[in-house]
């Protein structure tokens, strides 16, 4: 029962952090959970929708985690590959991110420049289990 009351409480705590404050602004994070990093708690994908100035869920970004990199000491860090969309769903910009493992989610520490531009940023955390 303790442990499901803990479980209980990442959940929500990832919520607050990472759904609510999204939502609130007219974008919204959905990560999935579906591939090899997901039965560990950490999101394998996510897509961020846009919402407003005449747009309903208007697909602006994606990213997909690629790969855990070891530390010793750690924490852990995850690689993610993003994508931003324009409005017509052409590429604008693609580029790697690197996040370190917390309680609670991922720290953005690192940014790596594929090709485009990057007008917003849009992936600054990334749930992972702990």
């Amino acid at each position: 029962m303790r442990r499901f009351t803990q479980s209980l409480l990442i959940v929500m705590l990832l919520s607050f952090l990472f759904v609510l404050p999204v939502i609130a602004g007219g974008l919204k994070i959905v990560y999935g959970y579906a591939g090899k990093l997901g039965r560990y708690g950490i999101a394998d994908t996510a897509v961020a929708l846009y919402s407003g100035k005449g747009y309903t869920d208007l697909k602006i970004g994606t990213a997909e985690a690629l790969e855990i990199i070891p530390k010793s000491p750690g924490p852990h860090h995850i690689k993610i590959k993003e994508t931003h969309y324009n409005p017509d769903g052409s590429v604008m910009h693609e580029g790697y991110l690197e996040f370190k493992f917390g309680y609670g989610g991922g720290t953005l520490i690192k940014e790596e420049h594929i090709k485009g531009t990057k007008l917003n940023h849009i992936f600054g955390g990334w749930p992972a289990g702990n």
